[in-house]
């Protein structure tokens, strides 16, 4: 047996904390049978969507796995240093990729998987993998006791086809890598999912979300989101008092100052994706080596996540509620479907 072979198990979730936006691999050399019965403290690595890696916890590794010339395996203890790491960061995150291809393909993006696999000192091999069947809940402690809601609002009809592996990647690593100025959120909270191949928020997060934030109440979220969705229940009844109501009016403000911003500099942002995707149309992406591609994809997410603060200001900017409540003035009942048939350009 080699004495660089290594083995272990990896996640495409975190299990013991139901966080969904990293991959966990446990490894040690020799045989994963040393990590898979828990004998040995392995390496654990994290990374995050982009595949970066974000934690590196060296274990003790007090011994390996070991194939017997007579048959069998063996236990024996570390003669060398224990304190070296396992995989190197290249073969981290080539590890890190494949497990994010058997979520995808197995688990059809939805359902985490759990995964076993060997590495002979040049390549990976996976052995078995294997649904995540129980994933605790990882949400805000104000929603503990409330239902998750899941809806598909506005994306029906934004984006109601099924995603494809390649768009979904784009778009998830987008969504979790949005910020708001001043807030913490807890870290890797994941208020998206696919359902049956198609995009569905937690209505429940985002309503959490928003007030937490910025003191808007759950029935604007909905209105603005186009849903018909239940809310979720909020003890405080007056969100701008005291120090906490101040500074969800200093974020609201610096939103605002911040979208402005970004309005006056949209003819330029507009005009370096546009240059961006007119170079990626011409190139031939089958010629690509897989590094390359990997590269490329890289490209288009850092491009993607550029543009998204754009065109969401602008979307913002594009707000039919005054002409909504306008229509509804003068036509009580009827200013939602008024407001809908004007901007779609029929008559009313």
């Amino acid at each position: 047996m080699k004495s660089f072979f290594a083995a272990g198990v990896g996640f495409s979730c975190d299990p013991s904390t139901g966080r969904e936006d990293l991959v966990l691999i446990s490894a040690n050399f020799g045989l994963g049978e040393s990590v898979v019965s828990g004998a040995v403290d392995p390496d654990e690595y994290r990374l995050d969507p982009a595949l970066e890696i974000t934690q590196k916890i060296i274990g003790r590794k007090e011994g390996k796995t070991i194939a017997r010339i007579i048959g069998g395996t063996e236990f024996v203890e570390s003669a060398g240093s224990p304190v070296s790491q396992v995989l190197n960061d290249e073969n981290i995150r080539k590890l890190g990729l494949l497990i994010q291809r058997v979520f995808d393909s197995l688990g059809c993006s939805e359902q985490h998987q759990d995964i076993e696999w060997v590495f002979d000192g040049k390549d990976f091999a996976l052995v078995q993998a294997r649904p995540v069947t129980v994933l605790p809940r990882y949400t805000f402690d104000g929603l503990k006791n409330q239902p998750d809601i899941w809806s598909n609002a506005n994306f029906r009809d934004a984006a109601p086809m099924v995603q494809s592996t390649l768009n979904w990647s784009l778009l998830q690593y987008l969504i979790a890598g949005l910020d708001i100025p001043g807030y913490q959120a807890p870290p890797g909270l994941k208020g998206y999912r696919l359902y049956q191949g198609r995009l569905y928020f937690n209505m429940s997060i985002i309503q959490w979300l928003n007030f937490d934030a910025f003191g808007i109440a759950p029935r604007l979220i909905n209105e603005f989101s186009g849903g018909f969705h239940p809310e979720i229940e909020i003890s405080e009844k007056k969100p701008y008092r005291g120090i906490k109501g101040l500074k969800r009016l200093g974020r609201l403000l610096k939103v605002i100052f911040l979208g402005l911003r970004i309005k006056k500099n949209a003819p330029k942002s507009f005009a370096k994706v546009e240059g961006f995707t007119v170079a990626l149309l011409k190139e031939n992406l089958k010629s690509l080596a897989e590094r390359d591609l990997i590269n490329k994809i890289s490209e288009t997410r850092s491009a993607y996540r550029e543009f998204w603060p754009v065109f969401m200001s602008l979307v913002s900017a594009g707000d039919i509620s005054p002409l909504v409540k306008g229509l509804e003035k003068h036509f009580p009942g009827k200013g939602k479907a008024m407001a809908n048939a004007l901007m779609a350009g029929g008559e009313i």
